[in-house]
This record gives structure tokens, sequence and C-alpha cells, in this order.
């Protein structure tokens, strides 16, 4: 044993994460650590008053606050997931992968940005911040959202349109990735794809009993998004189940979504239509689609200015800078939508995942 050791193993310490004082010991078989949740070998800090606790002596060194490269406000130390956030259910803005309730993290509240204190230690980047911009090739049949107000989103004739028919036209037959035989032109009312309610008119495969709506028959491969300026999204099914990043709702491995190729950035074909502005009677002016939190907003919590409900700033919603006011994208949408009767899909989506 060196000095440095020895002289640890002859003294507690007081903690911030535990109410009783911390005795140091050796182990050297590996042990789960309370505070990472990673197992460790080495020293440690023991709580022999409750016979639970287990601190790893890296983590019991850990800075209050940190500053990292690929974030511009300090990172505070805390002892396990604040309270007010654990209703979002946040991943790690690093690895992308769950965070642990009680283990501790590294979290800025304004940003809603919450790491783990490995990750947060670590020289690794998010995808996003070390990708470099694809060059752009202004394709003019490429989709670019999101489009510009509620009006402009008409599904039946975008669909038209990316088939290359009238008005009064219609296929009949689709050769479609997602699936192996050619897909017919049938009156169904539900579809595999996306798993909502269709227009009553789907693509399908009748020795598979594959249905695919015609909507998302007709999406583009390939579109470009104003939340993701940097590269192409590319229709296609996830290899395994993810969060779709405008509503932080979970996309599974065999539906069809808008993804990055480069970076860990997903999203529903539903939510690539909302609407870029929207106005609503309970503000002047246009409410603009957020997609992260506002700057220099004094208050970190937002609230739906319909439900009343509290939001979370890192899923996409409407907001009016001018009012300070604040609309879930489906409570803005639906109320407007259901009255208006515009656009079916989207009224689908609203009451199957948020009725």
């Amino acid at each position: 044993m060196d000095l440095i050791c020895a002289s640890l193993m002859e003294r507690k310490i007081d903690h911030p994460s535990h109410i009783h004082p911390l005795t140091p010991v050796r182990r050297r078989a590996m042990l789960l650590c309370d505070a990472c949740g990673e197992e460790h070998e080495g020293l440690w800090y023991h709580c022999y008053t409750c016979g639970l606790f287990w601190i790893h002596r890296d983590c019991a060194a850990l800075r209050s606050t940190i500053q990292r490269s690929d974030h511009k406000h300090p990172l505070t130390l805390s002892y396990s997931l604040p309270s007010q956030y654990t209703k979002f259910d946040p991943l790690c803005d690093i690895c992308r992968k769950r965070l642990r309730r009680f283990s501790w993290v590294y979290y800025c509240g304004k940003c809603r940005y919450f790491t783990h204190v490995k990750c947060a230690s670590s020289k690794i980047v998010p995808p996003m911040s070390i990708h470099p911009p694809e060059i752009e090739d202004h394709d003019s049949d490429r989709l670019y959202l999101p489009p510009d107000d509620i009006k402009s989103i008409n599904a039946i004739e975008f669909l038209l349109r990316r088939l290359g028919l009238g008005e009064n036209e219609r296929a009949t037959k689709l050769n479609h990735f997602s699936h192996d035989h050619p897909l017919i032109l049938f009156d169904v009312q539900t579809e595999e794809s996306c798993r909502l309610y269709c227009n009553g008119f789907a693509f399908g495969c009748e020795i598979c009993q594959f249905y695919l709506d015609v909507t998302c028959g007709s999406l583009p491969s390939t579109i470009k998004h104003e939340a993701h300026k940097d590269h192409l999204l590319h229709l296609k099914k996830p290899q395994r189940d993810c969060r779709c990043a405008a509503c932080h709702r979970w996309i599974d491995f065999d539906q069809l979504s808008f993804g990055c190729d480069t970076c860990d950035f997903k999203i529903h074909t539903i939510c690539s239509l909302f609407p870029r502005t929207f106005r609503h009677r309970y503000d002047e002016h246009p409410l603009i689609l957020t997609y992260s939190p506002v700057e220099d907003r004094e208050v970190d919590e937002y609230y739906c200015e319909i439900c009343e409900e509290e939001l979370n700033p890192r899923q996409w919603f409407y907001h009016c800078v001018g009012c300070d006011q604040s609309m879930h994208t489906h409570c803005a949408l639906y109320h407007r939508l259901a009255s208006l009767k515009q656009c079916y899909l989207l009224i689908a989506v609203f009451s199957r995942y948020y009725a």
C-alpha cells in the first residue's frame, strides 16, 4: 500500500451524498458503485451505519460542477436524477442510454441536458458534435420540412404528387423497399408500417397479410429537416427500438421512420409534418415550432396554454417568444385540425397516441 492510500484508509469522510460518515475500505472483488452504477475494485467509501451504501473513491472525488466542450453551460452534479425531471424519463445526452433514477448525474436544468457521471467525465461527445455537415446538393425533388404552415399540409395532394398522379388517378400497384412482394391497393382500415388507422386504402400483400397505407407508401426515401440541418434523413426501419426526437415516444424496430445514418437522430414520419408556424386564438402572434429550450428564458419550467400541463422543452413544442406562451404540438394541432378536418393522418395519430 502506498502512502496516499495508507493516509486515505486512516480517516472517515463526510460526503454530501449521504447523511452518515463514510469509512474507507479496500476491496479486491468487483463491486457495484451506488454513485455511477458501474463495477469497480480498489478503494471504496462505505457506510457502516446503513450497511448498504458503497461509493468508489473516484466517484467520491467528483467535482460539484464541470464544464464540457459540447455544452455551453456548467453541469451540476446531482446525487440522483432531480425529481422534477423524472416524469420526462430523460436519456443521457452523450450515450443516449437510460439514466438510473437514483444514480448520480451531471445536468443543466436550463437546457434539460443530462449525462451519466461516467459519460460526463469521459472525452466522448455526442455524434452530432463530431460529424461534419454533408455537402448540400439542392435537389429540386427533395422534400424540405417542416412545412411553412398548417395550410400547406395536404396529405392527399402531396401523396398524389409523389406518385406522379393527377387528383382523379390512383396507383394500383407499388414496389416498396419494406416488403419483398409487390403491393396491391386494398380497402383496409389499419396497416403495418405506422400502426395507425388509415384513410380506408392501403397497399397490401395478401400472401403475407402486410399492409402499407397510401401515405406511408408514398413518402419520399430522403428528406431534409430544419431540426437536423447538417444531414439528410432517410426513410427506413430502425434496427432497434429508439426514441423519436420530436415526441420522445418510442419507434419500434419494424416501424418506418426518418433517421440520420450519421447521428442518433430519428423521428416518426408523422412528426416530420408538424408545420413550422401555427396560429392559435390564445396568442396574437404566430407560434413557432421549437426544437429545444428557449435561449435566455428567465424560468426553466414550461406549461402548455391549452392543457395547462407541464411540457418537456426537449420535445418539440410551439412557442411565442414575445408572449412567452408554449403549447404541446399535439394539443395545438389536434385542436386546430379537429375543427378544420384538414389532415386525416395527423388526426389519426393524435387520436391513437394522445387520447
